[in-house]
């Protein structure tokens, strides 16, 4: 049994590597396209301007969606922490009660997580296709 549970941590703990190795990379590659429409506004100040606030907001709106998940996660870590201070002297039916409204709500978070990451890749693919569109559109 304890061999099962120490797999099942490490593919947990992978699994959170993973995610924050994710996450980092749209963060960074956001960056990147935030700083390549700059570059192409200098290039080319005549791009449409609704083009480049455009690719500026999904950048933007993708760092803030993935830097909520790291808190939203951050914070699920912090309260697992402290629970067991929290519940030293508490009875056990209310214990299982508190439980399960606990596990109902990290349940709701990692429900949300998901969408923000979808979101924040949806937006990111997006300002790389305009980027696109203004390069090709800047070459024809």
């Amino acid at each position: 049994m304890t061999q099962i549970d120490e797999q099942e941590e490490r593919f947990k703990e992978r699994f959170l590597n993973a995610s924050f190795s994710f996450w980092n990379s749209l963060i960074t590659l956001n960056a990147i396209i935030i700083g390549a429409i700059a570059i192409l506004l200098s290039i080319n100040p005549d791009i449409s301007l609704c083009f480049v606030i455009s690719v500026f907001l999904f950048g933007i709106l993708s760092i803030i969606l993935i830097v909520w998940n790291f808190l939203v996660v951050k914070n699920v870590y912090g309260s697992i922490s402290t629970t067991e201070k929290r519940h030293e002297n508490t009875q056990t039916d209310k214990l299982d009660e508190s439980f399960a409204k606990d596990i109902k709500k990290t349940l709701k978070q990692r429900d949300w997580v998901n969408i923000r990451e979808k979101l924040s890749l949806v937006l990111t693919t997006l300002g790389i296709v305009i980027i696109f569109i203004l390069i090709i559109a800047e070459y024809k």
